[in-house]
């Protein structure tokens, strides 16, 4: 007797790592802000070859609402 095949792997939710962080304003983007003044002020990341971010240098903010990253976004 045979059944149908599911994929477990996609009923899972992702990691947390893997959820984008949210403001509570909303806004899913963040702008780098300088927070020494050997960094540019924009900020600025090194990035891997596959294009994901691997470090930064600057303060997360909302580029919405101008808050800053404080760990407490969804």
């Amino acid at each position: 007797m045979s059944g149908p095949v599911i994929n477990l792997a996609d009923r899972r939710p992702p990691p947390a790592g893997d959820q984008p962080a949210i403001c509570p304003c909303g806004s899913w983007y963040w702008v780098l802000r300088s927070t020494h003044e050997r960094v540019p002020e924009h900020g600025a990341l090194t990035m891997r070859t596959d294009g994901t971010v691997s470090g930064y240098a600057g303060y997360p903010h909302c580029q919405h609402c101008g808050r800053p990253w404080g760990g407490t976004a969804t």
